[in-house]
């Protein structure tokens, strides 16, 4: 994707653009008191870490917030191409890759004020292995700094081992958000159903939410696998904007997405405070 076809940097940004969709989500809490936080949403592939972060990034710039989006994924750096502004590390080695997760966070203390976005490849461990041996979790609140970990779950007791493998690792965070993401369920499946069959009972699922985890659904999009089939990212498609060589969306298609965006609003208000 050629670096035209960007959208607008994340940080230090002007106020949007005249054209920009209208607003439709609760602004942010600019309090005295809020803390700025660093966004990690994390989970086994396919269960929807990019398209979450790409909803959330369009949204910072719908609403003029400043962000500092981190892009760490190793195989696929899909956030980077879409966005200009993205920090990304030098090299996929283990060693460049701690070493950069850590500079990106300090980045975010020293400013005091920038919330982040930190986006990291499916399965990967550096994060872990930092917060393990770093003790992230407590150094961070000391920091005055918020993490908030966001889980993407399907319809799998497999998602909810990896979620248990994560906070032994020590990203139990107070802030953490379990996504059952709808998107995942085959399309001729009831999705309720399906997480009610699978994981929806399981003793992971109750603990995590027992001890303070926010549970919530992200609706399907309909139209995602022709977005993606067209290359057509997700900010891009929220914001009318279509890169060189992309071809729009048809009305029907335009209209899924509208709809789409007005759910994931509602379905997404319980951890508003804790997001975008």
């Amino acid at each position: 994707m050629t670096t035209k076809s960007k959208i607008r940097p994340i940080v230090e940004m002007a106020t949007p653009a005249a054209g920009d969709p209208p607003a439709e989500v609760a602004e942010a809490d600019t309090s005295a008191s809020r803390r700025p936080r660093i966004i990690v949403p994390v989970g086994r592939g396919t269960r929807g870490k990019t398209w979450l972060s790409e909803y959330l990034i369009a949204t910072a710039l719908n609403t003029g917030r400043p962000l500092l989006v981190g892009d760490g994924d190793r195989q696929n750096q899909s956030l980077a191409a879409r966005f200009a502004g993205v920090r990304t590390p030098p090299s996929a080695d283990e060693s460049e890759m701690r070493g950069w997760i850590a500079g990106f966070i300090e980045a975010v203390i020293v400013s005091g004020e920038t919330d982040a976005l930190l986006d990291l490849g499916a399965g990967d461990l550096a994060l872990r292995r930092t917060a393990k041996e770093q003790e992230l979790l407590p150094w961070l609140d000391d920091m005055g700094v918020d993490l908030v970990v966001v889980h993407l779950l399907g319809a799998s007791v497999e998602d909810l081992a990896h979620v248990a493998a994560v906070e032994e690792a020590g990203l139990a965070a107070p802030m953490t958000v379990l996504i059952l993401n709808e998107g995942t369920v085959p399309a001729n499946r009831d999705p309720a159903a399906a997480f009610a069959a699978t994981i929806g009972a399981h003793p992971i699922l109750a603990a995590t939410v027992a001890r303070g985890a926010r549970l919530v659904r992200l609706p399907r999009l309909d139209c995602a696998p022709e977005m993606e089939e067209r290359g057509l990212g997700l900010a891009h498609a929220l914001a009318g904007r279509v890169p060189d060589g992309v071809a729009p969306l048809g009305p029907w298609a335009a209209q899924q997405l509208a709809l789409w965006r007005r759910r994931t609003q509602i379905a997404l208000a319980p951890v508003s405070d804790w997001l975008l």
